[in-house]
């Protein structure tokens, strides 16, 4: 039952980044070289929440995915986002763990992990030196989104609590509970009137 609850919040994020992902290519980014980032909030959060195999399968997922439904197979577009996916998956998810950072900084961490990995396999899959030019660029201007994604998540965290498998949307369960019951003394004062 574990299992099959994460598999159904992996699949949700997954869908979710992809979804940011391609409403993210459309719209863009004001500076040359820059992106939005903001699909990259699924894998800050599932780092927060799921254990490390949840973690790269939402990682993996939402770049597959995202790249596929973008028209980017197997191409150097996909290959940079996918290792930079798996690079911020695995620094995210250790940065948290070591508890010394906050959202902020291990969003951070992340967005540089996965910068700097884009760099690099792009550097030894094209084999051009520009990514090293383009490096500080893409750094700088991958804050603004770390900041961004950490906000995110901070605030889908107020309404979720963690438990041992992911996690429950415990203020709209109260939230909905609340609007049932007033529903219920509703119905049962009209049919008093009545």
């Amino acid at each position: 039952m574990v299992k099959v609850k994460k598999l159904v919040y992996a699949s949700v994020l997954i869908a979710l980044g992809s979804m940011m992902y391609i409403f993210e290519s459309i719209i863009p980014f004001p500076i040359p070289f820059g992106k939005w980032g903001f699909s990259n909030f699924v894998v800050l959060f599932s780092a927060t929440v799921f254990d490390l195999k949840t973690t790269l399968l939402v990682a993996i997922g939402k770049s597959v995915f995202g790249n596929l439904i973008a028209g980017h197979v197997f191409d150097p577009v996909f290959v940079l986002s996918f290792c930079g996916s798996l690079s911020a998956a695995f620094i995210q998810f250790a940065a948290w763990r070591i508890k010394f950072f906050g959202l902020a900084g291990v969003s951070l961490l992340g967005s540089i992990g996965n910068n700097l990995t884009q760099a690099l396999v792009g550097m030894a899959v094209l084999k051009s030196s520009a990514f090293l030019i383009l490096l500080p660029w893409m750094l700088i201007l991958g804050i603004p989104g770390a900041f961004a994604n950490a906000m995110i998540v901070k605030k889908v965290k107020e309404y979720a609590t963690e438990v041992d498998f992911g996690f429950n949307f415990s203020k709209e369960k109260k939230a909905f509970e609340n609007f049932s019951q007033g529903i219920r003394n509703c119905r049962s004062t009209n049919s008093r009137d009545t």
